[in-house]
């Protein structure tokens, strides 16, 4: 758009971008998530995500595969860790490697199915669709052909 200097002009937006963090584990032999929404990414949001899929999972052995976000790495979250160790193992990947992190595929793929606001164009509205598209998804990663991701039923036309 054109306007003469010194004459900035408003344009009228649709508001601010707002954030809802989403923190998710995946169960490679089931293939399915569990998913906490936060408004926010920190160490104690974290350590209740953490509380759920230990709770979630009560005698199996756990292997974590975290990033390098840093509030993965508060102390409070390091002696959490340190406290269940004999129960749950955790891979740090490398820094600067979403490539390895199959959950980021997982987000990707969601990410996707809600892009262009055709499934409501408010926060509740899209948060209830994200929780229905992460609980109906199914993540294939040890299956021997495509799509290593699909949804059993798409539950955000009725959002």
């Amino acid at each position: 758009m054109w306007q003469r200097r010194g004459q900035p002009r408003r344009i009228a937006a649709a508001g601010t971008d707002k954030r809802v963090t989403v923190f998710g584990a995946l169960d490679y032999r089931a293939g399915r998530l569990r998913t906490m929404m936060a408004d926010r990414g920190c160490g104690d949001r974290f350590l209740r995500f953490l509380w759920q899929v230990a709770r979630a999972f009560p005698t199996d052995q756990l292997v974590l595969v975290i990033d390098n976000a840093s509030y993965h790495k508060t102390a409070a979250v390091r002696s959490w860790l340190a406290d269940h160790a004999d129960r749950i193992t955790v891979l740090w990947l490398p820094p600067y490697s979403p490539q390895l992190n199959r959950i980021e595929r997982v987000r990707r793929f969601v990410k996707s199915k809600l892009t262009g606001h055709q499934f409501g164009n408010d926060r509740p509205s899209l948060i209830h669709c994200a929780n229905s598209l992460f609980h109906d998804v199914q993540a294939r990663f040890d299956a021997a052909s495509y799509p290593h991701l699909t949804l059993g039923r798409n539950l955000c036309r009725s959002a």
